[in-house]
């Protein structure tokens, strides 16, 4: 019964979809905006230009994803403030990892990372 039950779980873990949504974006009194943005997605590493704000979702991913933002940006003194969110299902997303980069970042970019864990 209890190997039954384990398995059953495991099998339902299995068949869950799991979505990645990164968001981006750069503050600062000077110009500039984000370079560019790279992401890890269903399909391997994608790469986008945009302005100030980066807003993306993928998936279905798998459950052993690890989500990855690498974000470029020229601006001169600027805050570079990444989110990744994740989702099971048809749940909520749910923030998972936030951080700050002092810019610019076009020499050493700001990297997050989240490896799936629900």
């Amino acid at each position: 019964m209890l190997v039954t039950t384990v398995l059953l779980t495991g099998c339902e873990r299995l068949n869950v979809r799991y979505y990645i949504r990164y968001e981006v974006d750069v503050n600062t009194n000077y110009t500039g905006d984000i370079s560019f943005i790279t992401v890890n997605t269903e399909y391997g590493a994608q790469s986008f230009n945009t302005g100030k704000y980066f807003s993306e979702t993928f998936g279905p991913v798998t459950p052993n994803f690890v989500a990855k933002v690498i974000a470029y940006t020229s601006a001169y003194q600027a805050d570079v403030n990444v989110r990744i969110y994740a989702c099971r299902g048809e749940e909520s997303f749910v923030l998972k990892r936030t951080a700050t980069f002092k810019g610019p970042t076009d020499r050493y970019p700001g990297i997050l990372e989240y490896a799936i864990d629900f």
